[in-house]
């Protein structure tokens, strides 16, 4: 009976042995690495030889677009549309002989829209907002100066005639919202494409305006040629 049970214990172990790692996986045999049948079957002697060292090429990795798109960094699309838009204050905007001066702060303020490529001037008139948009496409000539400790100003010539826009509903902790109108400006003269020109306390302008000539270089070179 001890040796019947022994026998049985031998086998079990025996079993137990020819198991590959890990409980109930299957043999090591039955899983073997590519690599690892290619290198065998590469040094396997030739015809009861000696076995011949083999180089066996390992595999490249993948370069299809899908894997080089997961392995490149991601960057944001569109440096304009990450600009968040600029809103400075100005003191006048003339335009022919019709202007406007700031009396009191929040009355002329100039905006520069950098993913829609628009200036805008916005008026505060007896509680109303009114604006002028202009399209950089539509600028042909642009000047500046910012002089230190004076005032700077900023003067653009436009190809056609700006976008004229007066407050609807106007109403306190409000979105604003727009509706086209006609030219408000003295006799229209700004439909005639009359130079805009507006000024700045010292030290407004400066970063608004090479913040405007990085994001288009086509304004930039314009102001070279003025120079």
């Amino acid at each position: 009976e001890s040796q019947r049970r022994g026998g049985q214990g031998g086998s079990s172990s025996h079993a137990q042995g020819q198991r590959a790692p890990g409980r109930g996986g299957p043999s090591l045999h039955q899983h073997q690495h590519p690599y690892l049948t290619t290198l065998a079957a590469a040094m396997a002697p030739a015809s009861g030889g000696d076995p011949v060292p083999a180089v066996v090429a390992a595999s490249a990795p993948s370069s299809s677009p899908a894997a080089a798109a997961a392995a490149a960094p991601s960057s944001p699309s569109g440096s304009q549309g990450r600009i968040k838009a600029s809103n400075f204050p100005a003191s006048t905007l003339q335009i022919g002989t019709w202007k406007k001066v700031a009396r009191h702060e929040g009355e002329l303020i100039a905006k520069c829209y950098y993913a829609k490529k628009k200036l805008v001037w916005e008026i505060l008139e007896n509680g109303v907002k009114k604006k002028i948009e202009i399209n950089w496409a539509d600028i042909t000539g642009l000047n500046y100066s910012t002089p230190r400790n004076r005032s700077a100003y900023l003067e653009i010539e436009l190809a056609r005639p700006p976008v004229f826009c007066v407050e609807s509903d106007p109403q306190p902790r409000r979105h604003t919202m727009w509706h086209k109108c006609q030219d408000f400006t003295l006799d229209a003269q700004a439909s005639r494409c009359k130079p805009h020109r507006l000024f700045f306390a010292p030290g407004v302008l400066n970063k608004h305006i090479d913040r405007l000539f990085k994001c288009d270089a086509r304004l930039a070179q314009i102001y070279k040629q003025n120079l």
